[in-house]
């Protein structure tokens, strides 16, 4: 059967971007490095299904775009949500398209934008500009197109004067210039996919001249023994009462074998610490203290403290932070670490400073309080100090918190995370990928330990360095370095440089150009 041009044309504009969300997905984790290269392809489709459509047309398609990409990077929560929940594959795989409709709605606004800009400016222009609002949408789960450079990091040097953020335009733009190659013609198409492949390689060549640099100042610099432990507490286990005792033991066992292995630091993960602290700094003492007897490291850990309940809460609930500190030489807790963005849904209920109501409907037992200001844990003991900002559970994903964490100075980033609620699916590997590029736009080692993992470290090029295996107890010791230079551009000024020449750039194009409408779809409904 011949379809009609027109046939092909509908056929191809919802085909394209289910298409291109599949291969953005697979640019990432558990896929093969190797498949980076399709977050390129995957959006450049994106660009092609939207040539000539309507508003309307192009809200649906970027929507499909988005909901297939989501569909396969989420599809963990069907394994999260039938493990430790009551709920039937059926319910799980509802609420995983639930998620993945939500999480697409960022595709469905820069579709829209790239709709409207595209009646002026130029396929690549008006993709990065719909790619660059579509960020400024809030999403549960943070992932963005510039992530997947991380897998190869000499491609993401940049990012200490863009950040991810602005990495993601520029993958945008490169595929805005691949879909003008794909749809232009004869020496035009050759134009358009040379600019295309210039991206990239001016990305690389700026990372050849810029890592040497950066290694360079990290051999330099003082460096810490630090040992990270996994401890690999089940989810279903880590919570009951009966097994804080066996929990605190394995702890101590840990902390010493990192200390054989030559540590002077060590960090445990994300509320390793079984039992509530009081939030003011306390002498570590008793049989159930965080620092070992014997031992002459020091420990940070992740640790629920005791937190003044919020406006409007339920009279008599108990309110914690989930925060880290540090037991130094002198047996002091140091002033807690507060996490200060705290998970939607996971860890506060949306609203709920806005209408308390909500929060004594849905968090009536208590609940989780943010921080409010950035606290360095500092080392005592003798050598170099270190002043640990700490990144706690999802903070390491998102630029905003770290930039905030940085300007306190620290010259060691450290994440505590408990990724045990995913088991052996791909979120962990993930969120390893979205926390790399921290390292690299505040140009700090990071260090993570993560309950059942990934544990590992990233230097400050954005290698990983070492990493435990999964599931497991570990200890990972490293040797990481602790940087001291200057802030970044990027920790100076976070987005706004690059928001500031892509507004210039939609400004000069829309002042200067004449309304054109884009190319029909029809003109490429009949290409192979």
């Amino acid at each position: 059967m011949t379809l009609s041009p027109a046939a092909r044309a509908r056929l191809l504009g919802l085909g394209a971007p289910l298409l291109g969300g599949v291969l953005v997905a697979v640019s990432g984790p558990p896929f093969p490095t190797a498949l980076i290269v399709c977050v390129f392809v995957g959006l450049a489709l994106l660009g092609v299904s939207l040539e000539g459509a309507t508003p309307g047309r192009a809200a649906l398609r970027g929507f499909l775009f988005g909901f297939a990409a989501n569909l396969v990077v989420f599809r963990f929560v069907i394994g999260t949500i039938t493990e430790f929940t009551d709920l039937p594959w059926i319910a799980a795989a509802l609420a995983l398209a639930l998620l993945a409709a939500g999480q697409a709605l960022p595709w469905v606004v820069a579709a829209l934008a790239h709709a409207l800009l595209r009646r002026r400016a130029s396929l690549a222009l008006s993709l990065a500009g719909g790619a660059a609002l579509a960020l400024a949408v809030p999403q549960i789960f943070v992932w963005t197109i510039g992530a997947p450079l991380g897998r190869a990091p000499i491609l993401m040097q940049l990012a200490e004067v863009v950040g991810e953020r602005g990495l993601s335009v520029l993958v945008a733009a490169t595929s805005g210039l691949l879909a003008s190659a794909w749809l232009a013609a004869g020496r035009a198409r050759l134009r358009f996919a040379a600019a295309a492949l210039a991206i990239p390689l001016a990305l690389l060549v700026y990372g050849v001249v810029r890592i040497p640099t950066v290694d360079a100042a990290a051999r330099a610099a003082p460096h810490v023994r630090v040992g990270l432990v996994q401890h690999s507490v089940a989810p279903k286990i880590r919570w009951e009462p009966s097994a804080f005792v066996s929990i605190h033991a394995r702890l101590w066992r840990l902390t010493r074998e990192a200390e054989k292995q030559g540590a002077t630091l060590a960090i445990w993960p994300e509320a390793a610490y079984p039992w509530v602290l009081p939030a003011e700094p306390t002498r570590d003492a008793g049989p159930f203290r965080i620092r070992p007897p014997g031992v002459k490291l020091e420990v940070l850990t992740g640790v629920l403290t005791d937190a003044p309940p919020p406006a409007g809460a339920e009279p008599g609930a108990r309110w914690h932070y989930n925060a880290a500190t540090l037991v130094g030489v002198d047996g002091m807790t140091e002033p807690q670490s507060a996490k200060l963005e705290l998970l939607a849904f996971g860890e506060y209920v949306p609203l709920g400073e806005t209408f308390p109501w909500l929060r004594r409907t849905f968090a009536r037992g208590g609940g989780l309080v943010a921080g409010k200001d950035v606290v360095l844990l500092e080392t005592k003991a003798k050598g170099p100090k270190v002043r640990a900002g700490v990144l706690n559970c999802y903070e390491d994903t998102i630029p905003g918190v770290a930039r905030r964490v940085a300007k306190a100075g620290p010259n060691l980033l450290v994440n505590v995370t408990n990724d045990a609620w995913f088991g052996q699916g791909a979120e962990p590997e993930l969120h390893l990928l979205e926390a790399i590029p921290r390292a690299i736009e505040l140009r700090r080692a990071l260090v993570r330990a993560v309950n059942t993992g990934v544990t590992s470290w990233v230097d400050p090029v954005g290698r990983v360095v070492d990493r435990a295996p999964r599931e497991r107890e570990a200890v990972l010791v490293a040797d990481v370095p602790l940087l001291e230079s200057g802030p970044t551009p990027y920790e100076r000024v976070g987005d706004l440089g690059w928001i500031a020449l892509m507004v210039t750039a939609i400004g000069l194009t829309l002042g200067t150009r004449k309304l054109e409408p884009p190319t029909s779809s029809e003109s490429y409904s009949s290409r192979p």
